[in-house]
C-alpha cells in the first residue's frame, strides 16, 4: 500500500509518530511545505519538500491549471496545488491530511483525476463551526464529497460529527504517542534546579499554549487560593509560548506567586517528558469559546504515560481522554480547581492510583502502535471495498 500524507503546516515527531510504525509493510511519504510550523527532526518517514520555487515551476508547467486555480474565491485557497498534482501520480493508493481546510480542499480537488482513496484526520468537534468561517465553510462544502474516511480523534468528536449530520464513513482513530519519550522516570533533581523547582514540594505543571482559552490564568487563581489558605508545601511549572505569556506574569506579579511559579520556555517535542516527570500531576484548565473546545489534549495522554494525574476541566474531550485518571472541575472555577489541588496535596494514594490508571489507560489505547494498526486494518479495508 502507497500512502501519501499531507498534514499542512503541522508535519512533526508527534503527528507522524503512529505513521512511522507503517514503514516496514508499506510505503510512506510526507510532503513538508516550505512554511512548516515545527521541526522535522526524528520523522523517520520519508519526506518530499514543498517550496514556493517549485510551486512556481509546477504552475509554469501547466499553465492552464494554474491559472484557472488562481482566480480561486479567497486568497491561500489551496495548499501546493500545483506542486501537489505533479507529486501525487496513480501509484497512491490513500491520501491522508489533517482537518487542515487547505490541504484537505487541495486533495478534494485533485482526487477525480488519480486514483488515491482520500481519508481525513478529524479534530474538529463543534457541530457546523465552519458557518463562522466563509473561507472553510465553503472549502467543506467543496471537499466533503471526496472524502473516503473520516478518522476523529475520539468519540467526543466523532459524537458531534453525528451532531452535524455528517455523511461520509466514519471511524474513531485517536492520535498515539511515543512511549519511549514518555514514560514514567524518577525526578531529575539537576534539572528541577535549572528551573527553580523545589522537588520536594508538590509541582503542579502546565504544558502547552500560553492562550485564554486554554485557561492557565484560573490554574494561578487557583494557586492564589491554596496560598491564602496557608499552603507553601507546592509550585507550578508552566511549559509553552503564546500571547498571554506578559499577561500571565503580570497577574503572578499582581498575585504575589513569584515563589511559586516558574515557567520553562518551549521545549522540543523530545523534551518534554523529562518535564512530565519533574511534576507530580498536569493542570488542563482550558476553557470553551464560542469556536472551540479541547479537542483531544495530547498533553493529558503524554502525563499519563508518565504515570501522573490529571486536574482538568470538563472541557471538549477532557473528561473522555482522562477518564478514571483525573478529577475534573467545571471551566472557569478556579475555587474547584483548588479545591481538587488541595485533595491531591494531601492524598498521596490518591495521586498513585489516578496515576496508575491513567498509565494502563495509554497503554491499552493510545500508543502509536495501537493507532498505526487501527489506521492499518481501516485504510486496507477501504482498498478492498474498492
Amino acid at each position: 500500500m502507497k500512502i501519501g500524507i499531507v498534514w499542512e503546516h503541522g508535519v512533526s515527531k508527534w503527528t507522524m509518530a503512529p505513521f512511522e510504525e507503517l514503514l516496514d509493510k508499506h510505503d510512506v511519504t510526507v510532503f513538508v511545505g516550505e512554511k512548516n510550523k515545527f521541526s522535522t527532526e526524528g520523522v523517520r518517514i520519508p519526506q518530499q519538500a514543498l517550496t514556493r520555487r517549485g510551486e512556481l515551476r509546477a504552475a509554469l508547467a501547466d499553465p492552464a491549471f494554474a491559472l484557472a486555480h488562481l482566480r480561486a474565491p479567497y486568497k491561500r485557497f489551496y495548499f501546493y496545488l500545483n506542486s501537489l498534482r505533479a507529486a501525487i501520480d496513480d501509484s497512491f493508493d490513500v491520501m491522508i491530511c489533517g482537518d487542515g481546510s487547505r490541504s484537505l480542499n487541495t486533495l478534494a480537488t485533485l482526487k477525480p483525476s488519480r486514483r488515491y482513496k482520500l481519508v481525513v484526520s478529524y479534530s474538529e468537534n463543534i457541530p457546523v463551526r465552519s458557518i463562522f468561517d466563509a473561507k472553510t465553510d465553503l472549502i467543506k462544502k467543496h471537499a466533503w464529497s471526496a472524502i473516503d474516511l473520516l478518522t476523529p480523534w475520539c468519540e467526543h468528536i466523532r459524537l458531534g460529527m453525528e451532531d452535524e449530520g455528517v455523511t461520509p464513513p466514519i471511524q474513531t482513530i485517536p492520535m498515539g504517542i511515543c512511549q519511549d519519550i514518555f514514560q514514567p522516570r524518577e525526578k531529575d533533581h539537576a534539572l528541577c534546579a535549572q528551573y527553580g523547582l523545589d522537588p520536594d514540594k508538590f509541582i503542579f505543571s502546565y504544558i502547552g499554549k500560553l492562550v485564554s482559552w486554554k485557561g492557565v490564568q484560573y490554574l494561578l487563581y487557583a494557586a492564589k487560593v491554596l496560598k491564602r489558605q496557608g499552603r507553601t508545601n507546592f509550585q507550578i511549572a508552566i511549559t509553552g509560548r503564546g500571547a498571554q505569556l506578559d499577561n500571565l506574569k503580570k497577574i503572578i506579579a499582581d498575585l504575589g506567586l513569584q515563589e511559586e511559579v516558574v515557567f520553562t520556555g518551549f521545549l522540543p517535542y523530545t523534551e518534554v517528558g523529562r518535564l512530565h516527570n519533574l511534576a507530580d500531576c498536569l493542570v488542563l484548565p482550558s476553557v470553551p469559546t464560542l469556536t472551540w473546545q479541547e479537542q483531544f489534549g495530547m498533553v493529558l495522554v503524554e502525563a499519563m504515560a508518565c504515570r501522573k494525574p490529571i486536574l482538568g476541566s470538563r472541557s471538549g474531550a477532557i473528561p473522555e481522554v482522562s477518564a478514571g485518571a483525573s478529577l475534573l472541575h467545571t471551566p472557569g472555577d478556579w475555587r474547584e480547581l483548588a479545591t481538587d489541588m488541595a485533595r491531591l496535596l494531601d492524598d498521596p494514594a490518591l495521586c498513585a492510583q489516578l496515576g496508575e490508571t491513567g498509565y494502563r489507560r495509554v497503554c491499552e489505547r493510545y500508543t502509536k502502535q495501537h493507532t498505526a494498526r487501527q489506521y492499518e486494518a481501516a485504510l486496507l479495508r477501504l482498498l478492498a471495498a474498492g
